[in-house]
């Protein structure tokens, strides 16, 4: 007597979006939107299918009880089951997140795990956040594919690897695998396969920054798979021995997996497993291994000042943009962390809480196609890990500098929160570095073409010669230099990490310098870069100060109570008690030293000019000062020569003086100003020649080289 039957459906949030009855010579009854009724007809057979937003899928179907219908029949796309009612019940539909090892963000990654494929051959891996903090894969890598591409895996550039079975002649030079054609074992690598051929030959040292791994993820380091070795139980080991020479060793007993870091010529670190516990060991490249893929916990935005100056000058790290999970590699050069592969950000949302801005922004972005303009945010996507992406200069500076008249230094930037644009003095700094910047020769994109691809073009934030215009990092193929851009053109983008500035450097921090120690500082006046060495107490600059004439120092930046301003630079004065600076450049001193600045005593105490006791504001950086009489005798005590003080640590240079517009003793005497009068026409400073070092009375008019000093 029952004509009908209502099934009531609930899917609000859960990323279906329709469900659909379907039964044969009846009408079909859909559900769309937040869920509703569908009526179907009694005692017939009907399908239901279910279809999924973007980015979710089907996972399983469960009946709360079979006294309604049958689970008759099954499948997972589409989403289908066959109910034929009889009596009330639940039908559950468990769906899941649709995701790749390529797409997922590092915040989706949870200790309860995620299942996710690899969107190169659609093989699925279970991946979590273990206890160290990174998100690992927790299956063995079984992708062995021949194409790895950059859009998909971690490689720089397209590469096409032939595999060879690893049987007897298993060569460093070719990549060989074994496919164990199950999920638990995946496949064995040698390193030329593991590496994706980056890492060949016999000797190689250098660290594996390519792999077979999906894009994002890459191998771990030693010191990664060091910090897991407690967690064994989560990492889920299995003990699938190794292959080699065609046979299968330690089957039973024993998983091995690879590192990206070298021991020997022909060794790199493994991960080893004897089914109760993890460990590190070595062993050569030619051995077949297992690949656990690893996505790391730091982010650009993560990486404080500290972190930047405590890498080694040439260290590689691989980081993340938090914004959009895209990896680059990032290298000190110089004593500031530069990306070493340009950016590929295209995020129109630029937050202050991950990006280089001041406030919340959305761009608009354009094509860099005809008709550009430097009032409008255009952009060209190469699709690439190798070309990145080409900005104009509204889009590199995120609309901070726009018009055809404008000569401000940008302060905001398409960078990461933390890094920024490089100013025209930075990319100077580096262009002796061609190697470790790793240039590309992707050419200029504007007017929708792209040419001059022999060379390679990157933005700086100073403001050039001519109102359109804008500095550039220049690349001719062999060698790097500075020029000026058109601000309507597209050129790439490598932000820079600053390095520690002297005004930043705390007391804390200069107390932890052991004595001897020394490190690179920045001053954020003009971002010239001071070394610094650990001497008894205090921290002391070991390179002439080179403040320009015409700087204007304020008390947020320098030691004064109130803004000061430097006279301009000219040889012209050093005559009478007055402010006068003369930068010289840096080899004037007739030995080829770094001589750079010379002051006047009034100069150098910012005007102030005491006849006694010592002056309480000078041109140093903030946080900084000159030192007194007594630091420079304390100092003398143990570096009573020229040629003790000239050596490390303090590294003093025979700078010479300057007197009535002359130069004088360039090469054979130095002076550097304390910050102690000895009367209204003199000052103590610490004078020095080869064999001898005092300190004496100077005459305030002369013009001497100074050194600031950091208590600790």
């Amino acid at each position: 007597t029952v004509d009908s039957y209502n099934v009531t459906v609930n899917f609000a949030g859960s990323g279906v979006s329709s469900v659909t009855f379907t039964a044969t010579g009846q009408t079909s009854r859909t559900v769309t939107a937040s869920g509703g009724t569908a009526s179907l007809v009694y005692n017939v057979p009907y399908t239901m299918t279910m279809a999924f937003t973007s980015g979710y899928e089907f996972e399983s179907w469960a009946l709360n009880s079979t006294s309604y219908g049958t689970l008759s029949s099954t499948s997972a796309n589409p989403a289908t089951f066959t109910i034929k009612a009889s009596d009330d019940g639940v039908i559950t539909a468990t769906g899941r997140q649709s995701i790749t090892m390529q797409d997922v963000t590092f915040d989706q990654c949870t200790t309860a795990g995620l299942t996710a494929t690899d969107a190169r051959d659609s093989k699925a891996y279970t991946i979590k956040r273990l206890g160290d903090g990174n998100c690992w894969m927790t299956q063995n890598l079984r992708f062995t594919g021949t194409s790895l591409d950059p859009s998909t895996s971690n490689v720089a550039s397209a590469k096409t690897i032939t595999y060879g079975d690893l049987t007897s002649g298993n060569s460093y030079d070719e990549a060989r695998i074994h496919d164990s054609g199950n999920t638990t074992n995946g496949v064995w690598y040698n390193y030329a396969a593991a590496s994706a051929m980056s890492i060949t030959g016999n000797p190689n040292t250098t660290e594996a920054t390519e792999s077979v791994c999906p894009k994002g993820w890459r191998l771990p380091t030693q010191a990664e798979q060091e910090g897991i070795t407690s967690y064994s139980s989560s990492f889920s080991p299995v003990t699938g021995g190794w292959y080699y020479n065609g046979s299968l060793s330690s089957d039973t007993s024993g998983g091995y997996w690879w590192s990206s870091t070298a021991n020997t010529n022909t060794l790199r670190y493994i991960l080893t497993s004897n089914g109760d516990s993890l460990s590190t060991n070595r062993n050569g490249r030619g051995l077949g291994y297992y690949v656990r893929c690893i996505m790391v916990k730091d982010t650009m935005q993560d990486m404080s000042s500290t972190q930047a100056s405590s890498m080694t000058e040439g260290e590689s790290k691989a980081l993340r943009d938090a914004r959009d999970g895209k990896a680059y590699s990032v290298t000190k050069i110089n004593g500031d962390v530069w990306m070493t592969q340009n950016l590929r950000f295209t995020g129109t949302s630029l937050d202050p809480s991950t990006s280089d801005v001041a406030s919340a922004k959305t761009i608009t972005y354009g094509d860099l196609t005809s008709g550009d303009s430097r009032d409008q945010a255009r952009i060209h996507d190469s699709g690439n890990t190798t070309n990145g992406v080409w900005y104009n200069y509204a889009a590199a500076s995120a609309m901070s500098i726009t018009g055809d008249s404008n000569t401000t230094e940008a302060t905001e930037s398409v960078c990461p929160k933390g890094w920024r644009l490089p100013t025209i003095a930075e990319q100077e700094g580096i262009t002796s570095y061609s190697s470790s910047f790793g240039p590309v020769e992707g050419g200029i994109y504007g007017y929708g073409s792209l040419y001059n691809t022999s060379n390679g073009y990157w933005w700086s934030s100073t403001a050039s010669y001519y109102n359109t215009g804008r500095y550039i990092l220049y690349y001719d193929g062999s060698s790097l230099d500075t020029r000026n851009g058109d601000r309507s053109l597209g050129f790439y983008v490598r932000c820079i990490k600053q390095g520690p500035t002297m005004q930043n450097f705390t007391a804390a921090e200069a107390a932890a310098m052991t004595n001897g120690e020394t490190n690179t500082l920045m001053d954020s006046r003009d971002g010239q870069k001071y070394s610094v060495a650990k001497i008894g107490n205090l921290v002391w600059m070991t390179k002439n100060l080179n403040l320009s004439g015409g700087t204007t120092l304020t008390p947020a930046d320098s030691n004064v109570s109130s803004n000061y301003t430097l006279p301009a630079s000219s040889t012209s004065g050093f005559s009478d008690n007055n402010a006068y600076v003369y930068n010289s450049g840096s080899t004037t001193c007739g030995d080829g030293s770094p001589c750079y600045s010379y002051y006047s005593y009034v100069a150098a105490t910012a005007g102030t000019n005491p006849s006694s006791g010592a002056a309480t504001s000078d041109i140093c950086p903030k946080g900084w000062r000159l030192p007194t009489q007594a630091e420079f005798t304390t100092l003398r005590s143990t570096y009573n020569t020229g040629a003790k003080l000239t050596a490390s640590p303090f590294l003093a240079v025979y700078g010479g003086n300057y007197y009535y517009s002359s130069f004088y003793n360039g090469g054979s005497l130095g002076s550097y100003w304390s910050s102690t009068a000895y009367s209204s026409s003199s000052a103590y400073t610490l004078y020095f020649n080869s064999s001898n070092a005092d300190v004496v009375d100077g005459n305030k008019r002369y013009g001497f080289s100074v050194r600031c000093v950091k208590t600790s």
